[in-house]
């Protein structure tokens, strides 16, 4: 019975998508190429930016964008600001102004979170705490420090809903993103969060929100079910038409 359960485990595992780290095939790429069919010239931000990996892949297959670039430890955003050649910032996004204390994980350095899973693999090795700066990409945009997103990437390992509640007046505004990107899974747990909070913060703002596949986006309304907690990225959009070619 222990090795059908492992079996089953492993079926769901691909089933769910949760070989979300492979770009070319966990249906990234598909949303990227599909944005820049819709619409080029946009300005991106990368939340969560690490070293540039993402933003390498933007700036190679979105015609004409413009990246901004977030990473919160300042010593990979040293490494960040020496990979890439448009605008960074060394602090994080969250939903207020301020420091917090961020666990950068050595042995996992792409897992480093303001929120930890305390006890994984990711967090049981070389792990140093550090105080970083945090702000809310409202005042940002506000006081003109960086331009209002069009694509707006979250990748926070768990604080994508601390980011976008301290962008709710873009999000409510004329001028709101047309596609966000977010990571959603296990790592909501230890801040509290779930994937009705990102559904209650944009579905009034006449967002579809929808789990990312290989080859579509499965855009539908929130059931509990959903907050299954298996890690995979979500895309919210409000343009109709780009709707139509994602969920295609």
């Amino acid at each position: 019975m222990a090795r059908v359960a492992r079996a089953c485990d492993a079926y769901l595992w691909y089933f769910h998508n949760q070989n979300n780290f492979d770009f070319e095939c966990n249906g990234e790429r598909r949303v990227m190429e599909t944005v820049n069919r819709w619409r080029q010239g946009l300005t991106v931000w990368d939340v969560g930016a690490h070293t540039g990996e993402w933003a390498t892949v933007a700036r190679q297959r979105l015609d004409g964008a413009k990246l901004v670039s977030f990473e919160i430890v300042p010593r990979i955003h040293e490494q960040l600001a020496d990979t890439v050649e448009h605008q960074t910032f060394n602090c994080g996004l969250s939903d207020q102004d301020g420091t917090v204390s961020v666990a950068w994980s050595k042995d996992f350095d792409t897992s480093n979170s303001i929120n930890p899973r305390v006890g994984s693999k990711f967090f049981d090795g070389n792990v140093e705490m550090v105080e970083c700066q945090v702000v809310r990409g409202d005042r940002l945009i506000e006081e003109g420090q960086a331009p209002a997103p069009q694509f707006l990437k979250i990748d926070t390992e768990g604080h994508d809903v601390a980011v976008l509640r301290g962008l709710s007046r873009l999000v409510a505004s004329e001028d709101a993103p047309s596609i966000i990107q977010m990571e959603y899974g296990e790592t909501y747990l230890p801040g509290g969060f779930t994937l009705k909070n990102i559904y209650d913060i944009l579905e009034p703002h006449g967002y579809a929100i929808g789990k990312v596949y290989p080859n579509y986006v499965d855009f539908r309304p929130y059931e509990y079910k959903l907050d299954d907690f298996r890690l995979g990225n979500v895309v919210a959009v409000n343009d109709p038409k780009l709707q139509a070619a994602l969920g295609a």
